[in-house]
């Protein structure tokens, strides 16, 4: 017994000094998500932390590509490319270091790390765009050798290059539909927490006239694919168009505006209701209502326009006298005049929106291969579909997507001019 007491002691300690003595592997990668499910169109930060041996690094990493890169290893992540099961935004730190990530050259950002360990971050907003469970698997890949000779021209060179593959540990994100319980009419599909202001050029503008007035929404929103943008009722004007824009920092809905009430002194809060994931419930946003004066015409109102002013004046009326069902009654004639020239504005939202699509275009086309790919792709999501478009500019499109999207890994870069031309054809096909 006193034999096997201390058998059993010495493979203990002989395991424990085993496992202390095992070195940290020369690269390692971890990959953070949120735990809890999160939901379509919500934007979830997720951050990839590579740690790399500071020695392995200096002494025995190689080279995986000819590229000269900073870091000598390659992150691979097939989610860090976009498809239509989610969209990706990559935070790109200025001063980073590049290396390849998931194909392609991306700046990490470093961090501090343990002595004798260099660390390295980079933080990654992930858009999913259908439910289910979407996975985030995610590797580093490297080379190394352990003997090198000196080449006169060449300089250090591996005798035994060889190379490893160490996984992450894998992480799923569970995402959820919005819910449709309590969904209100007016949620156009932006999802996350946010602020929003209106801004207007003008200060005053003429009964019957029409203005602009922008909706700004700041924070953390998403969208659901197909969003629709929201169409508010504004007491004393009637929108007739809408066309929306995003950039880095903010979503915009610019709206226009028919000032159908004589002598209105603001426009009225814009309303916007999103839902927000945190609380798993809808909210509604509203801008400060905006300054503005609406002044007498210039010249005699056309008759449709003069039909909405004084159905707005009714309604006006109606609000402080009149009974609830006489309200209905003047909302639906105020509705049924605008519906009536609802297909002219149509029209105008429609060609606005392709034409500030080409605009932008022609903008990206002069910068990266990234850029260019995605402004041609948000404009062909505009509609129609290739399908429905003649064949001939059909060819002509698909063929601009697919050098566009080849320049994106390094092949030549298409003619400006010719995918513009393409463009600007595509803008002028008829929406059936």
């Amino acid at each position: 017994m006193q034999f096997l007491a201390v058998w059993l002691c010495g493979s203990w300690l002989s395991a424990s000094l085993a496992a202390q003595s095992q070195p940290d592997p020369p690269a390692a990668l971890v990959v953070t998500a949120p735990s809890r499910p999160v939901f379509v169109g919500e934007r979830v930060a997720i951050t990839l932390q590579l740690e790399l041996d500071a020695a392995f690094l200096a002494e025995r990493a190689v080279p995986l590509f000819q590229q000269p890169l900073d870091l000598p290893v390659a992150v691979e992540a097939a989610w860090l490319a976009a498809d239509e099961q989610h969209q990706v935004l990559v935070d790109e730190g200025v001063g980073g270091r590049s290396m390849a990530t998931g194909g392609a050259r991306r700046l990490w950002r470093p961090v501090d790390g343990p002595p004798g360990r260099h660390r390295f971050a980079l933080a990654v907003e992930y858009l999913p765009l259908a439910p289910g469970r979407h996975e985030l698997q995610a590797a580093v890949r490297y080379a190394f050798a352990t003997a090198f000779t000196e080449h006169f021209l060449r300089g250090r060179e591996p005798v035994d290059r060889r190379e490893a593959h160490s996984p992450a540990a894998g992480v799923t994100l569970v995402v959820e539909p919005v819910p449709e319980a309590g969904r209100p009419t007016a949620w156009s599909g932006l999802v996350g927490r946010g602020a929003v202001r209106a801004s207007c050029a003008v200060a005053e503008v003429a009964l019957g006239s029409t203005l602009t007035v922008v909706l700004h929404c700041t924070g953390r929103l998403g969208a659901v694919p197909a969003v629709r943008a929201p169409w508010p009722e504004l007491p004393g004007f009637v929108v007739q168009g809408c066309v929306e824009g995003t950039t880095a920092t903010e979503r915009t809905f610019a709206y226009d505006l028919l000032a159908v009430r004589a002598a209105a002194t603001a426009v009225p809060p814009v309303p916007l209701v999103v839902f927000d994931p945190e609380t798993r419930s809808f909210a509604t946003l509203a801008s400060a209502p905006l300054p503005l004066q609406v002044v007498a015409p210039a010249a005699p109102l056309s008759e449709p326009i003069a039909a909405l002013v004084a159905a707005d004046a009714a309604a006006e009326r109606a609000a402080v006298a009149w009974p609830v069902w006489v309200h209905v009654a003047l909302a639906g004639a105020a509705l049924l005049l605008v519906m009536a020239v609802r297909p002219l504005q149509r029209e105008r939202q429609r060609r606005a929106a392709r034409a500030a699509a080409v605009a932008h275009l022609a903008q990206a086309l002069a910068g990266t291969p990234e850029a260019a790919a995605a402004a041609f792709a948000a404009l062909l999501r505009l509609g129609p579909d290739l399908a429905a478009v003649p064949p001939p500019l059909a060819a002509e499109l698909a063929r601009c997507r697919e050098q566009l999207e080849a320049a994106r890994f390094g092949g030549p870069r298409p003619e400006v001019a010719w995918v513009l031309a393409q463009g600007r054809s595509f803008a002028a096909v008829r929406a059936r």
